[in-house]
């Protein structure tokens, strides 16, 4: 079995599928369809054009043994809110009369492989099923994909439990020419507490954080993981192989608003030395890519002119400040989606 783009040449035994899954299970949630336009659809939406509102850019590709079609995929390059939810980023279907042949397994894996090599900024890969599907979820898992969590879902009129599944494609979520980035486990607690307990690197938060508090901000970090597929991701020096800190994005409550907000906490003995913005530079690439945010944040307390200095590092702008709880004053700074790509492209014409 191989993978590949739609094919005029396979079309009838596509609509042969059709057919045959209307007859047999016309119940069936399916991504198999029959529209008129839709090779150029297929064509236009793997490249992000003619996208409908709300719509991310998305890869059909079509599963072919021996001239006939066993299946469909579709994948989407990147997760709006919507996709975090229900859909993620991977949705396939294996024709009625080849289920409970092994296909879906291998089918699965085939896509997988598929997106490292076209999508390689897709480190961690979500994929999502009703919570009854057990065939759906088993050949999940038979990939090595990891239940996050089961969220509630109104997306098809009625109100259906959903299990969201991770599949972790690299150790590594992030790499620049310094740093690695991975995710946070228990095993990085005694270089967290170092870095949160420490009263000079904390001092514009509210309090430092005794050992409880660092369990916390770890199950914190990876609760994140299970909902989102981001969170604060733990620092490597690639030369050193030590834990330096803190990176990522997480979602928080920013002037009453829920937002995605790159933040950072470093080990004082690596400050100064331009880690912070060399990893906050490669989240914010990460997160525009496999994220479909219209703007990522970073909000600090108004005198901390360190944090302040790698969000403007990392391109962002002033755009309010706002008086917390305790009347002290923070400051938050923005960088639009289109502010990036206008940048990147400018980079590129020049």
């Amino acid at each position: 079995m191989r993978l590949i783009k739609p094919d005029k040449h396979y079309y009838a035994s596509y609509l042969e599928a059709i057919k045959e899954d209307e007859d047999y299970s016309p119940n069936t949630e399916r991504i198999f369809s029959s529209e008129i336009d839709y090779f150029d659809k297929c064509h236009d939406y793997d490249l992000g054009i003619n996208l409908p509102p709300t719509w991310v850019p998305a890869t059909q590709l079509w599963a072919i043994e021996n001239d006939t079609l066993i299946g469909e995929v579709g994948i989407r390059q990147q997760l709006s809110d919507f996709l975090i939810g229900y859909g993620g980023h991977v949705g396939y279907e294996v024709r009625y009369s080849y289920r409970g042949k092994g296909y879906g397994t291998t089918l699965l894996a085939l896509t997988l492989d598929y997106i490292k090599n076209r999508f390689p900024y897709i480190k961690k890969v979500l994929i999502t099923c009703n919570d009854d599907n057990a065939a759906s979820y088993r050949v999940m898992e038979k990939n090595g994909a990891v239940m996050g969590e089961k969220v509630w879902s109104d997306a098809k009129g009625d109100r259906t439990l959903i299990r969201k599944y991770w599949i972790n494609l690299s150790s590594h979520v992030i790499e620049t020419s310094r740093l690695i980035l991975k995710e946070t486990t228990m095993k990085d607690f005694d270089d967290l507490y170092a870095i949160l307990s420490d009263h000079e690197i904390m001092k514009y938060y509210p309090h430092i954080y005794d050992q409880k508090g660092v369990k916390r901000w770890i199950n914190w970090c990876i609760e994140s993981y299970n909902q989102y597929g981001f969170g604060l991701w733990a620092v490597i020096d690639k030369e050193s192989g030590k834990h330096i800190g803190d990176c990522g994005l997480s979602m928080q409550l920013i002037d009453g608003e829920h937002l995605p907000e790159i933040g950072y906490h470093f080990n004082k003995t690596y400050w100064h030395k331009g880690y912070a913005s060399e990893a906050a530079r490669a989240v914010k690439k990460y997160i525009f890519a496999n994220y479909h945010f219209p703007a990522l944040y970073t909000y600090t307390n108004a005198l901390n002119t360190p944090s302040i200095k790698v969000a403007t590092n990392n391109g962002m702008v002033f755009l309010k400040k706002y008086k917390v709880k305790d009347g002290q004053m923070t400051s938050v700074y923005v960088l639009t989606r289109q502010d990036f790509d206008r940048h990147n492209n400018e980079k590129i014409n020049t």
